[in-house]
């Protein structure tokens, strides 16, 4: 779920948050974790019915989000058996330890998730050098 996993345990509640929200949106009886390989995040069930759920998460009030060249293409390929929930407006604290903890948060669901070509904004490029000639 990209920059939950460094968040000390918040990811938890942010599962748990999320499937409630899902769970009652969608009335979808399974949600999966597939993050570790796949490239997005969830995957809810109803009987022969899949969707696809990308989770996104910040600090700011979530009217953009930063989304990897595989989370598009997915994106893309899957609609309209696919969601986009952004859970925004995450407060960082840290404890008298110094470890930092996420708290709160509202979350959004977008279902199902469009991505429309015209808001995307490519941000970085990757450049082979090539091999000296000598």
């Amino acid at each position: 779920m990209g920059f939950y996993l460094t968040w000390n345990g918040y990811l938890r509640k942010v599962e748990a948050l999320i499937i409630a929200e899902f769970y009652r949106y969608l009335k979808f009886n399974e949600i999966i974790d597939v993050s570790a390989s796949a490239s997005y995040d969830l995957m809810s069930r109803q009987g022969d019915e899949e969707i696809h759920i990308e989770v996104k998460g910040t600090t700011t009030e979530g009217k953009s989000i930063l989304l990897t060249k595989n989370e598009v293409k997915h994106a893309k390929d899957f609609y309209p058996k696919n969601a986009l929930i952004v859970v925004s407006n995450i407060t960082l604290v840290k404890d008298e330890n110094g470890k930092i903890n996420a708290e709160g948060g509202n979350t959004e669901i977008f279902q199902p998730w469009k991505l429309e070509q015209e808001y995307l904004v490519p941000l970085s490029y990757k450049y082979t050098i090539p091999e000296k000639i000598e």
